[in-house]
């Protein structure tokens, strides 16, 4: 399990696979799992989601994929 307070970033090349709770979460590479974003989850144009999902707010680029159970705001 990964945990911060801060923004957790994954890039272009990065693959985490497990759970996330982050206050600020940037996917350019592929996540993996059950992740919270309690403030946002921005999704850059390479990035890959999967798994379940809960954003505070959600912010995507054209050409992002979510293959996840998404659950976005209250």
């Amino acid at each position: 399990k990964i945990f911060t307070d801060d923004t957790l970033e994954i890039g272009e090349t990065g693959t985490v696979e497990g759970e996330v709770d982050a206050a600020i979460l940037v996917v350019a590479g592929t996540m993996s799992g059950s992740v919270r974003a309690r403030e946002r989850l921005i999704l850059e144009a390479t990035g890959l989601l999967n798994g379940e999902w809960d954003a505070a707010a959600l912010e995507s680029v054209s050409g992002a994929r979510i293959e996840a159970k998404l659950k976005v705001g209250g």
